[in-house]
């Protein structure tokens, strides 16, 4: 996946794309990261439900369990509304658990599939931290730019998170 940054200008005026296809092992290296399935709910064919059963594991810490219920939210339920949520949690709950690379392969794709969702801002925030702990600075600075950039509308609240990551990667 590409990211589009305002700097540098490429060499025909337009800007020039984050290059971020090492970290896209695309669903091989979320394969690879996937837990086992213990503990985690099936599928009920509620979207809704299942949501929810996966957003609890999240938030009770049960992180491995989460990821799995969130992947296969995603592969049942592809254009529910709360996909990109769905999205967004899986990579917070990886980068919870220090899997940087992982969260940011999550977050690379979040930001492709859903660059409009309510949670564009915050996935670009989570994107440059997780690209810091891999670490890649020098990415992780292009994104929160990027992120700064892309979506000026976003919370002050976000926005001074933003910055002080930026901040904090020595941007």
């Amino acid at each position: 996946g590409q990211l589009i940054e305002s700097a540098p200008q490429a060499q025909d005026g337009g800007a020039q794309p984050l290059d971020l296809s090492s970290l896209a092992g695309g669903a091989q290296a979320a394969a690879a990261a996937a837990p086992a399935a213990d503990a985690v709910p099936p599928i009920t064919g509620d979207p809704a439900s299942d949501y929810k059963a996966s957003y609890e594991l999240f938030v009770n810490g049960q992180y491995a369990p989460a990821e799995t219920a969130f992947r296969q939210f995603l592969a049942a339920y592809p254009g529910d509304p709360r996909s990109a949520d769905a999205n967004y949690w899986l990579g917070q709950s990886l980068f919870s658990r220090g899997m940087y690379r992982e969260a940011a392969v999550e977050f690379v794709n979040g930001h492709k599939l859903y660059p409009k969702s309510a949670r564009a801002a915050d996935t670009m925030l989570l994107l440059g931290k997780s690209l810091a702990g891999i670490p890649n600075r020098e990415l992780a600075c292009q994104t929160f730019a990027a992120a700064l950039k892309q979506y000026p509308n976003m919370s002050n609240a976000l926005r001074q998170r933003v910055i002080v990551e930026q901040a904090n990667a020595g941007c």
